[in-house]
C-alpha cells in the first residue's frame, strides 16, 4: 500500500524535495529506498552512492532500546545495494573493497543478491527454519552442528526489519518474534535463559 502511495505522488514528490532530501526521508527503510531507486524517484547518482557507503546500520536504526539491545549489527549499509554501486562504478578502489569485504559476509551473485534483499529477510539456514518453525529440521540441525541453544542468529545483509536490525536476537528470542511456538517451547524445554526482553519480541508476533 506504501509503494502504491509512493509510485501515486511520485511526480508531486519529485517536485516538492530534492533528490537528496527523499533519500534522507526514507533512509531508515532499506526496502523503501531500493523501491524509490528502482522506480526512478531516486536516483542513483555519486551523491547517493556517497551517502550509502557512508551510511551504517547503527547510524538509521530507529528503533533504540536499552534493555535489550546486546551487540550492534554493523553490516555496512551499502552491502545491500551493491547491484547499484557495482552498476554505476563512481569509484573503482571503492568498489573493489565493497566486494572484497562482502565476501565475508555471502558468495551470492549479484543476481542473487537482487532476489534475495527484496524478501529482506535473514536468509541463513537456522532462520529459516525457525521462521517456518520446522521443529524436526531445526533439532537435527542444532545437533549435527553442535550449536548452543543461547546462541545468537547469524547477521545477515539482507535483514531489513529494524527491531532485529538494531537488537541482534538470539535463537529463542527469533522464534518469539515470529510466532514459532514449536521451536520456542524446546528451547525453553531446554532451560535457554527466559529475560523479560522476550515481551518485546513476542508483541511482534
Amino acid at each position: 500500500k506504501i509503494q502504491k502511495i509512493l509510485l501515486f505522488m511520485a511526480n508531486e514528490i519529485k517536485q516538492s524535495f530534492s533528490n537528496e532530501d527523499i533519500f534522507n526521508i526514507f533512509k531508515n527503510n532499506k526496502l523503501l529506498i531500493l523501491f524509490l531507486i528502482e522506480n526512478g524517484i531516486i536516483t542513483f547518482d555519486e551523491t547517493i552512492n556517497e551517502k550509502i557507503i557512508k551510511l551504517n546500520q547503527k547510524n538509521c536504526a530507529f528503533f533504540i532500546n536499552k534493555n535489550v539491545r546486546k551487540k550492534r549489527n554493523n553490516i555496512p549499509y551499502c552491502y545491500f545495494f551493491m547491484p547499484e554501486i557495482k552498476e554505476h562504478n563512481y569509484d573503482e578502489e571503492q568498489v573493489k573493497k565493497i566486494e572484497n569485504d562482502i565476501s565475508n559476509y555471502v558468495s551470492d551473485s549479484l543476481e542473487e543478491i537482487k532476489i534475495k534483499r527484496r524478501i529482506g529477510e535473514n536468509d541463513s539456514y537456522i532462520c529459516s527454519l525457525i521462521r517456518n518453525d520446522s521443529i524436526e529440521e531445526f533439532v537435527s540441525y542444532v545437533n549435527q552442528k553442535n550449536l548452543s541453544l543461547s546462541s545468537d542468529i547469524p547477521q545477515s545483509i539482507y535483514e531489513t526489519n529494524d527491531f532485529l536490525i538494531e537488537n541482534h536476537p538470539n535463537l529463542i528470542q527469533y522464534a518469539a518474534f515470529n510466532g514459532s511456538i514449536q521451536i520456542f517451547q524446546y528451547l525453553r524445554f531446554n532451560n535457554v535463559c527466559l529475560t523479560s526482553s522476550l515481551w518485546l519480541y513476542a508483541i511482534h508476533s
